[in-house]
This record gives C-alpha cells, structure tokens and sequence, in this order.
C-alpha cells in the first residue's frame, strides 16, 4: 500500500515530548544563581572525590560537573546575545 503524508503530521511531531532536548533546554536556561550555586557544588563535589575513593562520589561529581559544563555553557551564550550589539567601538571603520 501507498503511504500517505498527512499534512498535520509535521506539527505532530513537533509536539511529541523530547526529554533529552527538554532538558538541555532547562539547564540551558538557568538562572544565574542555579549557575553559581552548580559551580559550588561541582567545585566541593570535586574537592571531596579527590580525597575520598568511593565510586559513587565520583559518579555524583562527574553528573553534577556534566550539568554544570552545559549550564555555564548555557549562561554564557545568553550573556554573549544579551549584550552583542551596536556601539561605538563595535562599527566598521572606516
């Protein structure tokens, strides 16, 4: 049988729920204090790992590291839109 491409399918798709991308989307869009308090975490995560071998310290740090990296990732790519711009020392000259 042939099949037939629904117009309405496209916009289907779209809707379908994409945890992995959603959550990219939510770290990516943390606010600066969630950055910060990540970075302390990941920071005395990262200090207590290193003196204590347990595996699932490890395995934490590396997790909240992993978040962290994407979330600064995150924080400064809305920081280079928000202030990118026209101005005096940003024109060609001339």
């Amino acid at each position: 049988m042939e099949e037939r491409l629904d117009p309405g399918s496209g916009a289907k798709r779209a809707r379908e729920i994409h945890p992995f991308r959603d959550m990219l989307h939510a770290i990516a869009q943390a606010p600066t204090w969630a950055v910060l308090w990540l970075v302390g975490i990941s920071m005395g995560l990262g200090l207590v790992g290193y003196q204590v071998t347990t595996l699932w310290v490890l395995i934490l740090f590396a997790v909240v590291w992993g978040v962290t990296v994407l979330a600064v990732l995150g924080w400064t790519a809305r920081w280079i839109m928000q202030h990118e711009g026209g101005g005096r020392h940003r024109r060609v000259a001339h």
